[in-house]
């Protein structure tokens, strides 16, 4: 979409590319942000879905009625490859997020291996190994 801005083709074409990537990778946050609607809610996913979603629909206005903006002097402008960005990369970092919490939930089961089986207990200068079982 920055690169071919005034080639008229490239409107219909970053809207068939955005399409998919939209609807079929980004329909989790459209899922979510309805879910959050329907209580009076918002989350990130609201968010999200809100300013893909009118970028979205804003860029295809333009792209099937560009007229509206030409008779106004203005260029009808598209943004597909905003919204397409913004849900690669908050999905992106969804991704990496789990795989971090995955990383620490295996180092946290390692260092429960890591527990000691026995305790070693001083009294009266006596030593003796008890097991932790039993405390």
């Amino acid at each position: 979409g920055m690169f071919f801005m005034d080639w008229v083709p490239g409107r219909w074409i970053s809207l068939v590319l955005a399409v998919p990537i939209l609807f079929w990778f980004g329909r989790s946050f459209f899922i979510n942000a309805f879910k959050q609607a329907r209580f009076g809610k918002a989350n990130m996913d609201t968010l999200v879905a809100l300013s893909t979603g009118i970028a979205f629909l804003f860029s295809a206005f333009n792209t099937f009625f560009p007229e509206f903006w030409l008779s106004k002097g203005m260029e009808p402008h598209v943004y597909y490859e905003a919204a397409t960005v913004i849900i690669t990369f908050i999905s992106l970092g969804k991704l990496l997020e789990e795989k971090a919490k995955s990383n620490t939930s295996s180092a946290i089961k390692k260092l429960i291996g890591l527990q000691p089986k026995t305790l070693k207990v001083i009294a009266d200068g006596e030593e003796r190994e008890i097991p932790i079982s039993s405390v």
